[in-house]
C-alpha cells in the first residue's frame, strides 16, 4: 500500500514558498520504509504569464515587469486594439487578462535569472537529483512567420554556462496553420551538474513587414521537482 500525503508540519524550509514535503510510506509486513521529496510548488519566474504591474491597452509600449528587457516587447491585454491577440484566441485556458507581444523593434528580448540554490541544496542537483519542467505557450499572428523563442540555460557558480541550452520554438505560420493562436510547447530534464542558477530569455523576432513585430507568448513556466 502507498499513502501520498502533504505534510506541512514536518516540511523542510517552511517559510520558502518553493517547497513542500511529500511523504511517501511503502508499507511491506511490518517494515515501514519511509521518503520524504521537495517539489516545486509555484513558477520560479517573476511574472511568467504578464499578470503582474501594467498591460497595454492600445498600440503603445508597455515594458514588461520583473523581467529586463531590451526593446519594445510590451506586456498588453488581451482584446487590445494594438494587439493580435483576444480573450477568445486559441491558446491556454488560465491565460488571464495578458500576454507579451513584439511591438515595433525587428528583435526584442527580455530575460529572468533565477537563483536555484536560494531553495534547493546544491547537493541534490550534483547528485542528479533534481529535475525541471520548462514550458511556454508561443505563437503569431495570422499567416505571417514573426516568431518567439524562449530559451533556458544553466549557469554554475563561476558564471559559466553549463550543460546546452534548451530552446522552445519557435512556433511559424505553418506550425499554426495560418491562424493567431498560441500553442504549448514543454521539455523537462535533469538539472545538469554544477548548475547554481538558470538563465530564461525570450526572444521575439520579426520576419514580415516593416511595422509590427507579432510574435506572441504567455504563460512562461519553469519548475523544479525531485
Amino acid at each position: 500500500m502507498i499513502d501520498i500525503f502533504s505534510s506541512n508540519n514536518n516540511s523542510i524550509n517552511n517559510n520558502n514558498n518553493h517547497k513542500v514535503q511529500i511523504s511517501l510510506s511503502v508499507y511491506s509486513g511490518a517494515l515501514v520504509k519511509r521518503f520524504f521529496y521537495l517539489v516545486s510548488t509555484s513558477n520560479w519566474l517573476v511574472n511568467g504569464g504578464g499578470e503582474n504591474g501594467s498591460c497595454e491597452t492600445g498600440s503603445g509600449i508597455t515594458s514588461p515587469t520583473g523581467w529586463t528587457y531590451n526593446g519594445t516587447i510590451t506586456q498588453i491585454y488581451y482584446s487590445a486594439t494594438g494587439g493580435d491577440l483576444t480573450s477568445t484566441t486559441p491558446g491556454p485556458s488560465d491565460r488571464g487578462q495578458c500576454y507579451f507581444y513584439g511591438q515595433v523593434s525587428d528583435v526584442t528580448s527580455m530575460w529572468q535569472y533565477v537563483n536555484m540554490t536560494s531553495s534547493i541544496n546544491p547537493v541534490l542537483i550534483d547528485n542528479q537529483t533534481v529535475r525541471f519542467n520548462f514550458s511556454a505557450w508561443i505563437g503569431g499572428y495570422s499567416s505571417q512567420d514573426d516568431n518567439v523563442q524562449v530559451s533556458l540555460t544553466f549557469i554554475n557558480q563561476l558564471n559559466q554556462a553549463v550543460g546546452s541550452t534548451i530552446v522552445l520554438g519557435p512556433v511559424l505560420a505553418v506550425d499554426r496553420g495560418s491562424v493567431s493562436e498560441l500553442l504549448f510547447k514543454q521539455t523537462s530534464g535533469l538539472v545538469p551538474t554544477s548548475a547554481r542558477s538558470s538563465l530564461v530569455t525570450v526572444t521575439i523576432t520579426r520576419t514580415a513587414g516593416i511595422s509590427d513585430n507579432d510574435g506572441c507568448v504567455d504563460n512562461i513556466g519553469l519548475y523544479f521537482y525531485q
